[in-house]
């Protein structure tokens, strides 16, 4: 599958290390909300594909991952989407126990 900002390639003798590139070079691979949820498509993946052994995630360009990017992007919490607020653990919790 084709993402607009991850990049996947299978290596290894039978193909069971997933490299899994953080593509936006520009923005130093910060979070976006786009970035966050193909991460989550391509993890979700590799969990029911039995071929892959070991996930290895780097960065584009010269930084792995800057952290989040609030800039743009959809409206919301980045890290707790479902929450109320940063605060909001307990719906935090909930909403990554529902998406996997």
């Amino acid at each position: 599958m084709a993402y607009e900002t991850v990049l996947t390639e299978t290596r290894g003798q039978a193909g069971g290390i997933l490299w899994v590139t953080l593509n936006r070079p520009e923005k130093l691979n910060a979070l976006s909300m786009t970035l966050f949820d193909e991460l989550r498509q391509v993890f979700q993946a590799a969990r029911t594909d039995r071929s892959v052994r070991c996930v290895v995630i780097t960065g584009a360009g010269r930084g792995f991952c800057a952290g989040a990017d609030f800039s743009g992007g959809r409206p919301g919490n980045l890290l707790y989407p479902a929450a109320e607020s940063p605060t909001d653990l307990e719906g935090a919790r909930l909403f990554f126990r529902n998406e996997s």
